[in-house]
């Protein structure tokens, strides 16, 4: 099966059929990559990148569709190696690897089709039946009450587990963070406490501090510590993201301090920069995105590597909900 054209496909429409978090965000982009070949089989493949820059993504991947065009599908490992090589100077983390990792998946792809069977099987097959999903509702909607039923609707989708953002929303008022310690720990244990009494510590709950994203209201080592201390006892299943994600010398002295585990990675690229992260235990729980990490065989690195130094994964994805 040989490689006749690599195309990009954007697109932009509603960002989800969730109410909730339709109030922080109204609409969404998306690129694709398809793999188009001599059998009339299309290997289809989404980057991540597509929801932040969609623009930069045809470029990028016009710059691989010459190193592709003509090869052998069959062996995705020496493809990816061969455009991570063209790109050596610009491409070894960042963007490049995050459009490189669409591509790879449209690969994978066309493996699966091939084979008529689903890519985790030439991946190494399956290793769970079954796994703990979160629903990921972006923001906490406030007053306390919209975000009870805002929780209370993902229960009826059968989630026993959510994720919501530090601080607060509302459409009057838009995103609150607090940024001094005594106030930022306060805010977070009273919605905990609302939480924990509404639905019961059955219900699984997680908090993602967004930090990365925000160009102002970021946490440091003031802050950070004294929000885990003051929310230890409230069981939270992982605090994701509480600093910023660059700082990865705090998110190991972090690690150290608290009995919570921190969680992060999302926007990292390639086993090697992992790896820095990973060597200094900067997280208790590694978030590789399998749509940004570089491609398939990237991720089942980085998980390889948590896994060596005792540390766990949680796949982050990004999936319209369809309530």
């Amino acid at each position: 099966m040989k490689i006749t054209d690599v195309q990009t496909v954007l697109l932009t429409g509603p960002c989800t059929n969730d109410p909730f978090l339709l109030e922080a965000r109204k609409r969404r982009s998306a690129a694709f990559v398809e793999v188009h070949t001599d059998t009339g089989l299309t290997g289809v493949g989404e980057t991540y990148a597509g929801y932040f820059c969609p623009e930069a993504v045809p470029a990028i991947v016009g710059f691989f569709k010459p190193v592709l065009r003509g090869q052998d599908v069959s062996h995705i490992a020496a493809l990816w190696r061969r455009m991570y090589h063209c790109g050596n100077y610009w491409c070894r983390v960042g963007l490049g690897l995050a459009v490189l990792n669409g591509i790879e998946a449209a690969l994978w792809d066309l493996k699966g089709k091939l084979l008529q069977a689903p890519v985790y099987e030439p991946l190494g097959g399956r290793k769970h039946d079954r796994l703990v999903a979160d629903a990921t509702g972006g923001p906490s909607n406030y007053p306390l009450d919209r975000l009870a039923a805002k929780l209370d609707s993902y229960r009826s989708l059968d989630f026993r587990a959510a994720k919501v953002g530090v601080g607060s929303f509302s459409p009057e008022e838009g995103s609150v963070n607090l940024e001094t310690p005594n106030a930022a720990a306060d805010f977070e244990a009273v919605k905990l406490e609302f939480v924990g009494a509404r639905f019961g510590r059955e219900f699984i709950m997680c908090l993602d501090g967004h930090m990365g994203n925000s160009p102002s209201h970021t946490w440091d080592l003031a802050v950070a510590p004294q929000v885990c201390r003051t929310l230890e006892p409230y069981g939270l299943f992982f605090l994701e993201e509480p600093l910023p994600h660059t700082d990865l010398w705090s998110y190991a002295e972090l690690a150290r301090q608290t009995s919570i585990p921190i969680a992060g990675g999302e926007c990292l690229t390639a086993a090697y920069e992992w790896r820095v992260f990973a060597e200094r235990d900067a997280f208790d729980i590694g978030q590789p995105d399998a749509a940004w990490t570089s491609g398939l065989g990237e991720f089942l690195k980085v998980a390889a590597m948590l896994e060596s130094r005792g540390r766990r994964i949680a796949t982050h994805s990004w999936e319209r909900a369809e309530a």
